[in-house]
């Protein structure tokens, strides 16, 4: 029985992958267009063969917002995981010992109590955890994901995929994809995928900020015990630093999400992620200036707010994505953003955050750096006059805000 249900969970997990990329297809053909064309450069697909859409037909569904069938996302998803597979297979990543939990994870109770010491030496170790891997990253992220990181980000596939475990570890996020999918038939199914995307939008930020501030050379043990405690004070405390707006907004997604049928704690949950994001930030921030992650939260948000930073950041995920290089431009500005503000923050921190309070701090660093603070305010309040913000103003606005972290160091 055993077998049989880890069997019709595989099967489970792909017909869910399938109908959470439905769900992004219409919004995401570049992406896909962008794929297949990889895949065909690495003489992987044939997309004739597969009765894949040609690039005049996926730019005619672009313009007309329609996305990938069903039939067509399959062959992707086959693709995908078989290119994924085939670089984890010889890479060093399947050394890394804590993945040794997805090798016992994957036989049946009864021999993981009694057999476990064997399994390390069964002659398909490595197999068994790159298959395993392929599909888990590929069924909770999508087809695109791991293309797109390395691209942004120069990281290789092992960094890659070991930044999903450290982010899935680190805010736990299987308990959460598992809360969801016990609601089966008590919710409706495009309820359940559009809570998966949130959680996927947030692994995406998330490993990119992994893979942007930790490096490449990555142990997933290590570096999850290494973030872990400030992470757990942060997700514990975070509505004491948020503003009451903010607080407001969440409430309204919570009562939402309720009324779906999800249990309240899981609304709460799904309701915090976006304020999830700057966990890492001032985790980061807190251990470098050696202070609580209190007093790194209690000047990274109010600093945000003075400086309109998370209005801009808003501003960003709202830019129109046209083609692939919308996308690199988009996330680029969100990395910048994000990079800045941890900047500003530790700088006022190593000057003022020790010796008082959060308000006094921000007063007295606002006066030091009166003028770069001044252009920043103007130029955020020029550009919320704007009808239209597009990349060449947020492209602006985060030049001004990088000449305030230069004054600053």
């Amino acid at each position: 029985d055993n077998v049989s249900d880890l069997v019709l969970k595989n099967n489970y997990m792909q017909t869910q992958a399938l109908s959470f990329m439905s769900h992004l297809s219409s919004n995401r053909v570049g992406a896909k267009a962008h794929l297949i064309r990889l895949l065909e450069r690495k003489g992987l697909l044939d997309r004739d063969i597969e009765f894949l859409p040609s690039d005049s037909e996926l730019e005619r569904r672009r313009k007309n917002n329609e996305g990938l069938t069903q039939p067509e996302l399959s062959v992707l998803l086959s693709y995908s995981k078989l290119d994924l597979y085939d670089q984890v297979i010889d890479s060093k990543l399947l050394n890394d010992p804590w993945l040794r939990r997805l090798l016992i994870n994957y036989f049946p109770k009864k021999l993981q109590k009694i057999e476990a010491k064997y399994l390390d030496n069964h002659r398909l170790k490595r197999e068994i955890i790159g298959t395993i891997l392929t599909s888990q990253i590929i069924d909770r992220m999508g087809t695109t994901f791991v293309n797109r990181m390395q691209e942004d980000t120069g990281a290789d596939v092992g960094a890659i995929c070991q930044a999903f475990y450290i982010v899935v570890e680190l805010f736990k996020l299987n308990e959460l994809w598992h809360g969801i999918e016990a609601h089966d038939s008590q919710v409706q199914v495009s309820k359940q995928v559009e809570a998966f995307v949130a959680i996927w939008k947030f692994v995406r930020q998330t490993i990119r900020w992994v893979l942007n501030n930790l490096g490449h050379n990555l142990d997933i043990e290590q570096k999850y015990n290494e973030l872990n405690k400030g992470v757990t004070q942060f997700q514990k405390d975070f509505t004491k630093y948020i503003s009451e707006a903010d607080k407001t907004a969440m409430n309204r997604v919570i009562n939402a999400i309720d009324k779906q049928g999800f249990s309240n704690d899981l609304a709460q949950n799904i309701a915090a992620l976006p304020y999830l994001s700057a966990a890492l930030d001032v985790v980061k921030v807190a251990n470098k200036q050696q202070v609580s992650v209190k007093n790194a939260a209690d000047i990274y948000f109010p600093l945000g707010k003075m400086l309109n930073l998370i209005w801009l950041q808003n501003m960003i995920e709202q830019l129109a994505v046209s083609n692939q290089w919308h996308v690199h431009a988009r996330g680029g500005l969100r990395d910048d953003l994000t990079e800045y503000h941890a900047q500003l923050t530790a700088s006022l921190l190593k000057r003022y955050g020790k010796q008082h309070n959060s308000d006094a701090s921000l007063n007295e660093w606002s006066q030091e750096f009166g003028q770069e603070v001044k252009n920043v305010k103007d130029m955020m309040s020029s550009i919320k006059n704007e009808k239209n913000v597009d990349y060449p103003t947020i492209m602006v606005a985060i030049n001004t805000l990088s000449h305030l972290v230069a004054a600053t160091k």
